[in-house]
Protein backbone atom coordinates (compact mmCIF):
# COMPACT_ATOMS: atom_id res chain seq x y z
CA UNK A 1 0.00 0.00 0.00
CA UNK A 2 1.42 3.37 -0.93
CA UNK A 3 0.76 6.41 1.36
CA UNK A 4 -2.40 7.77 -0.24
CA UNK A 5 -4.12 4.50 0.20
CA UNK A 6 -3.00 4.37 3.82
CA UNK A 7 -4.76 7.43 4.31
CA UNK A 8 -7.26 6.80 3.07
CA UNK A 9 -8.22 3.71 4.82
CA UNK A 10 -7.29 5.25 8.15
CA UNK A 11 -10.01 7.92 6.77
CA UNK A 12 -12.43 5.70 6.18
CA UNK A 13 -11.71 4.03 9.80
CA UNK A 14 -12.26 7.22 11.64
CA UNK A 15 -15.05 8.06 9.93
CA UNK A 16 -16.54 5.05 10.77
CA UNK A 17 -15.25 6.15 14.40
CA UNK A 18 -17.49 9.57 14.04
CA UNK A 19 -20.31 7.72 13.37
CA UNK A 20 -20.50 5.00 15.54
CA UNK A 21 -19.95 8.24 18.65
CA UNK A 22 -22.47 9.92 17.07
CA UNK A 23 -25.03 7.13 16.88
CA UNK A 24 -24.06 5.92 20.43
CA UNK A 25 -24.16 10.02 22.24
CA UNK A 26 -27.19 10.06 19.96
CA UNK A 27 -29.10 6.75 22.33
CA UNK A 28 -26.91 7.98 25.06
CA UNK A 29 -28.83 11.36 25.03
CA UNK A 30 -32.05 12.57 26.97
CA UNK A 31 -34.54 15.35 26.88
CA UNK A 32 -35.09 17.97 24.54
CA UNK A 33 -32.79 21.04 23.24
CA UNK A 34 -33.10 24.27 24.45
CA UNK A 35 -34.60 26.51 21.68
CA UNK A 36 -34.30 30.17 22.03
CA UNK A 37 -37.60 30.53 22.99
CA UNK A 38 -37.30 27.61 25.79
CA UNK A 39 -34.76 29.85 27.02
CA UNK A 40 -36.88 33.07 27.13
CA UNK A 41 -39.59 31.67 28.86
CA UNK A 42 -37.07 30.21 31.28
CA UNK A 43 -35.65 33.59 31.96
CA UNK A 44 -38.73 34.91 32.54
CA UNK A 45 -40.10 32.80 34.90
CA UNK A 46 -36.71 33.55 37.15
CA UNK A 47 -35.68 29.30 36.59
CA UNK A 48 -32.35 29.75 35.74
CA UNK A 49 -29.49 31.08 37.80
CA UNK A 50 -26.26 33.23 36.93
CA UNK A 51 -23.60 31.02 36.19
CA UNK A 52 -20.89 30.99 38.95
CA UNK A 53 -17.98 33.58 38.36
CA UNK A 54 -19.62 35.74 36.04
CA UNK A 55 -18.53 39.37 37.06
CA UNK A 56 -19.94 41.43 34.60
CA UNK A 57 -22.45 41.19 31.43
CA UNK A 58 -22.56 43.80 29.21
CA UNK A 59 -25.05 44.44 26.19
CA UNK A 60 -23.21 41.89 23.76
CA UNK A 61 -23.15 38.75 26.25
CA UNK A 62 -24.67 35.96 24.80
CA UNK A 63 -27.53 34.32 27.80
CA UNK A 64 -26.15 31.05 27.65
CA UNK A 65 -22.38 32.40 28.84
CA UNK A 66 -24.21 33.82 31.51
CA UNK A 67 -27.40 31.64 33.09
CA UNK A 68 -27.17 28.24 33.80
CA UNK A 69 -29.38 26.07 31.50
CA UNK A 70 -27.79 22.41 32.07
CA UNK A 71 -31.00 21.44 34.63
CA UNK A 72 -33.35 21.78 32.08
CA UNK A 73 -31.26 21.24 28.88
CA UNK A 74 -30.32 17.66 27.10
CA UNK A 75 -28.34 15.21 29.08
CA UNK A 76 -25.84 12.58 27.75
CA UNK A 77 -25.63 9.18 29.99
CA UNK A 78 -22.40 9.43 31.72
CA UNK A 79 -20.90 6.43 30.59
CA UNK A 80 -20.40 7.95 26.82
CA UNK A 81 -16.97 9.35 27.60
CA UNK A 82 -16.11 5.49 28.69
CA UNK A 83 -17.42 4.21 25.34
CA UNK A 84 -16.25 6.67 23.10
CA UNK A 85 -12.77 6.74 24.17
CA UNK A 86 -12.82 2.57 23.61
CA UNK A 87 -14.15 3.51 19.71
CA UNK A 88 -11.31 5.80 19.88
CA UNK A 89 -8.65 3.40 20.72
CA UNK A 90 -10.06 0.55 19.14
CA UNK A 91 -10.08 3.21 15.68
CA UNK A 92 -6.42 3.74 16.70
CA UNK A 93 -5.35 0.27 16.93
CA UNK A 94 -6.78 -0.41 13.45
CA UNK A 95 -4.99 2.50 11.96
CA UNK A 96 -2.16 1.61 13.51
CA UNK A 97 -1.58 -2.12 11.98
CA UNK A 98 -3.03 -0.63 8.19
CA UNK A 99 0.26 1.70 8.85
CA UNK A 100 2.32 -0.92 9.91
CA UNK A 101 0.80 -3.91 7.77
CA UNK A 102 0.67 -5.77 4.72
CA UNK A 103 -2.04 -4.38 2.00
CA UNK A 104 -3.95 -7.45 2.49
CA UNK A 105 -4.18 -7.50 5.71
CA UNK A 106 -4.95 -3.53 6.03
CA UNK A 107 -7.93 -4.10 3.85
CA UNK A 108 -9.30 -7.20 5.72
CA UNK A 109 -8.80 -4.74 8.44
CA UNK A 110 -11.20 -2.17 7.23
CA UNK A 111 -14.00 -4.57 6.04
CA UNK A 112 -13.99 -5.62 9.66
CA UNK A 113 -14.34 -2.42 11.31
CA UNK A 114 -16.00 -0.43 8.21
CA UNK A 115 -18.75 -3.06 7.85
CA UNK A 116 -17.38 -3.50 4.71
CA UNK A 117 -17.10 -2.24 0.54
CA UNK A 118 -13.52 -1.21 0.29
Amino acid sequence: MNKSQREYACNRVWGTAAELKKKLKDSLTTGDKLTDQDRARLLRLGKVKLKKGVKSITRYTDVVNVFDFAPFDQKVDKSYERRAARIDAEATKVCDQIMLGDATEAAKLVDEYCGGGS
